[in-house]
C-alpha cells in the first residue's frame, strides 16, 4: 500500500546551507541554523527540532527506530550522528557527549 511521506516544515527564518538535506517529516522551529552537508532524515519517523537550535557541518540526524525531538536551545557540533532525542539546553560535541548549559 502506498503511504505518502510528509514534506518538511521549515520555519521562514531558517538559516541553512544550500547543501543541507531535509527528508520526510522534519519540523524545524524558529531561529534554527543548519550547516553544510547536513542530512535530517525523517523518512521513517518524525523529527521535531524546536527553536534556537544550531546544527554543525556534516551532521546527520536520522530517525531509524523512533521519533526524535531536539529541545530548544540545543547546539550540535560538527560531524555528529544523532539517532535519539536531545533535551533542551544541551550541547553535543560528539555522539557520546552531552553537556548542559547553565541557566
Amino acid at each position: 500500500m502506498f503511504q505518502a511521506q510528509p514534506f518538511p516544515h521549515l520555519s521562514k527564518d531558517l538559516k541553512a546551507d544550500s547543501s543541507a538535506q531535509f527528508i520526510g517529516g522534519v519540523f524545524l522551529g524558529e531561529r534554527c541554523k543548519v550547516g553544510e552537508n547536513c542530512i535530517i532524515d525523517a523518512s521513517q519517523f518524525r523529527i521535531t527540532i524546536k527553536s534556537n537550535v544550531e546544527i554543525g557541518d556534516n551532521t546527520k540526524i536520522i530517525a531509524e527506530t523512533d521519533k526524535i525531538e531536539i529541545g530548544p536551545n540545543v547546539i550540535i557540533g560538527e560531524n555528529c550522528m544523532i539517532k535519539s532525542s536531545i533535551p533542551e539546553n544541551s550541547v553535543i560535541k560528539n555522539t557520546q557527549t552531552v553537556l548542559y548549559k547553565d541557566n
